[in-house]
């Protein structure tokens, strides 16, 4: 494990100056009131920063437009739930590294009503990050742009108590009961998930060597490079967490490795114990081998919404039998659902879908988890839900990826001939899913459709770089299905390029619903491409209504 940290051997030292903080720590810029205040308030515990009205993170939530309140242990300890209601950002921070202070868990049940919304009278759960380092101590390495970050996604709630708890260098048994208070008393609170377990690391090795793990765009300023060379700055790490958390950076140098994401520096895959978190509203990421789509969209409330997770193996193939966990959070926490396959388990193509209701307006996250070669990866999907059905914007959606078989073609009218819809390919994954939505304005130029024969599948390749028309409907013909939608066919045209020149690619999709073992729909959703070359009007590809051979076509969507 290497030297001690010289921090980590002072702790003990610390603990006493600790307390004498919470017996001196003032009030500043006033006491909290009972809620009846407005704009965007702040409220920090003085014992846990340094400098108080002037410590970074007040400073940092100053700058995102709040007003600042720092309260001393003796106020803290004495709020009620309505009291932390009354403030839209509430911070935990980091003095310096140091302990977390025992009126945090003394008056755990309170501050997670008011976050989780139980009690207190907000009507949304909270944003929340949990940080397990001292980023005040390593201000300059980067520290001030995890605070910069962390504060702005835990105030970016309205109607909700955001909660930026760091647990700094240490979670102090305060109780004596052999369990750090934090993890004992607030973290189980701030869960939709009461059977949720959390486990803690208070000694994971000196190497400092992490990974930033989440593609969240909240933190897209945040690098794994802001987070190295801190040297023995992980305190806390969390092998396990509840479903409805993310890991937002992992420490990869330590004994086990139950969490694993791509690095966003990299692109690497990397696994190890999360140390810095994130739970709330509107995160879209995705893993090494698990992703949701389709990533955000917007229904009216009442409707169904439909996710699709997707499993793949190292190679990027599917991985069929894996159990895939989906918890929903935000303005519809807790909201049940149902998935296909019925075991939530994914099928032969790797995937399973979540269907739920949105009965509230808001903004919610789904949340997905799989444990796969004994490590979990994590996924989320962003949702709105708006009121009444009218003055949104058309959100509904073709997706999916389907090969159709047969057919006349200019270059070859073998047999063999397979023509592939999907998304536009990368080099970690090529055949992603297809998005061509029933309003053109709304976009869909990810389409590609690429064509060969057995020996080549994808020898010929156009991609489509502006669709200029759509149009949905609903035939007669049959149902699209799980997921509801109020059509089942899109008609679209696109202009695109093939091998350097302009063409242009007119598509049929159908979504026919489920066969008789379910979704996937293959023999019954239905496609037709037509491509030809704009110099000439030459047609390089003629694929009249055919059924689809493998993969599988979504309608989603209720028009606004």
């Amino acid at each position: 494990m290497g030297m001690v940290s010289p921090r980590r051997a002072t702790i003990a030292g610390m603990a006493l100056l600790a307390l004498g903080v919470l017996l001196a720590a003032l009030v500043i810029g006033g006491s909290p009131t009972a809620k009846a205040e407005t704009g965007k308030k702040a409220l920090i515990l003085g014992s846990s920063v340094t400098g108080g009205a002037s410590s970074t993170e007040a400073t940092e939530a100053a700058g995102d437009g709040f007003t600042v309140t720092v309260v001393d242990d003796a106020t803290w300890g004495a709020m009620t739930a309505a009291q932390f209601a009354d403030y839209q950002l509430v911070v935990v921070g980091d003095p310096t590294c140091g302990l977390t202070p025992a009126v945090v868990s003394q008056n755990a049940t309170a501050l997670a009503d008011a976050v989780m919304a139980r009690s207190g009278g907000n009507s949304k759960v909270g944003n929340r990050i949990l940080i397990g380092t001292d980023p005040r101590f390593h201000l300059g390495q980067g520290g001030n742009k995890l605070i910069d970050t962390g504060i702005a996604f835990a105030g970016a709630t309205d109607g909700a108590t955001n909660l930026y708890l760091n647990t700094t260098c240490q979670d102090r048994d305060w109780d004596a009961n052999g369990t750090p208070d934090v993890q004992d008393k607030l973290l189980p609170l701030l869960t939709i998930d009461p059977s949720a377990t959390w486990t803690q690391n208070q000694g994971p090795p000196c190497g400092g060597d992490v990974s930033l793990i989440s593609n969240a765009a909240q933190f897209a300023t945040l690098t794994s490079s802001d987070l190295r060379g801190w040297g023995c700055s992980v305190h806390e790490t969390f092998p396990q967490f509840p479903t409805d958390w993310s890991a937002l950076a992992i420490a990869t140098d330590t004994p086990t490795a139950p969490t694993c994401g791509t690095d966003v520096d990299s692109g690497a895959a990397r696994c190890g114990e999360a140390y810095v978190l994130i739970a709330g509203s509107g995160i879209v990421s995705e893993a090494p081998n698990l992703s949701l789509d389709p990533p955000e969209a917007t229904n009216p409330v009442g409707t169904q919404h439909t996710v699709t997770a997707t499993v793949t193996n190292p190679d990027d193939t599917p991985r069929s039998g894996v159990e895939v966990s989906f918890v929903v959070t935000g303005a519809n926490a807790g909201a049940s659902g149902t998935c296909v396959p019925a075991d939530c388990k994914t099928d032969a193509s790797g995937n399973v879908t979540f269907t739920y209701t949105g009965a509230a307006a808001g903004d919610d996250t789904i949340n997905a988890a799989i444990t796969i070669d004994g490590s979990r990866q994590t996924a989320t999907a962003a949702k709105t839900w708006v009121e009444g059905g009218g003055g949104g914007p058309d959100d509904r959606e073709m997706t999916g990826r389907a090969w159709l078989y047969d057919g006349p073609n200019s270059y070859n009218n073998n047999k063999g001939l397979r023509v592939l819809v999907s998304g536009v390919g990368d080099a970690s994954r090529n055949r992603k899913r297809a998005h061509v939505f029933c309003d053109a304005e709304r976009g869909g130029d990810d389409l590609q459709i690429s064509w060969g024969f057995v020996a080549n599948p994808t020898k010929y390749v156009a991609v489509a770089t502006d669709v200029t028309s759509a149009a949905c409907s609903d035939s007669p013909a049959g149902s699209q299905g799980a997921p509801a939608a109020d059509f089942d066919t899109i008609e679209a045209t696109a202009q695109g390029v093939m091998a350097g020149e302009a063409v242009t690619i007119k598509i049929k999709l159908a979504d026919r619903g489920e066969n008789a073992t379910g979704e996937p729909g293959r023999r019954r959703d239905r496609g037709s491409i037509e491509i030809t070359r704009n110099s000439d009007g030459a047609i390089l590809l003629g694929k009249p209504e055919r059924f689809v051979g493998s993969g599988n076509l979504d309608a989603v969507g209720i028009a606004p």
